[in-house]
């Protein structure tokens, strides 16, 4: 998996680009903590993300709860498969996806 960011005007946009498994979800964690407190909104672009599993959603969960009370947390460009595991296992629910 790939992973590159941007930050502008406070809002920081991770782009994915791969598989977010059980291998590449640590690079994922790894980037949420480089997320500093003055950040107000997070943008995760899954339009490179071909393949999210357990340990990715994982992740993700652990991205929404840092931005929790701090900011907001936002996932965009899903493909349909990435958005079909979301629904299945709830996430949708809980996640603001577009």
């Amino acid at each position: 998996m790939e992973i590159n960011r941007e930050i502008n005007n406070g809002v920081y946009t991770i782009f994915l680009k791969g598989k977010l498994d059980t291998l590449s979800s640590p690079m994922l964690d790894s980037e949420v903590t480089k997320i500093e407190h003055d950040i107000t909104k997070v943008v995760l672009n899954l339009s490179g993300c071909d393949y999210i599993s357990s340990s990715g959603l994982r992740s993700i969960l652990i991205l929404a709860k840092k931005m929790e009370g701090n900011g907001e947390l936002v996932i965009t460009e899903p493909n349909d498969y990435v958005r079909e595991v979301f629904e299945m296992t709830g996430f949708s629910e809980l996640l603001n996806i577009n």
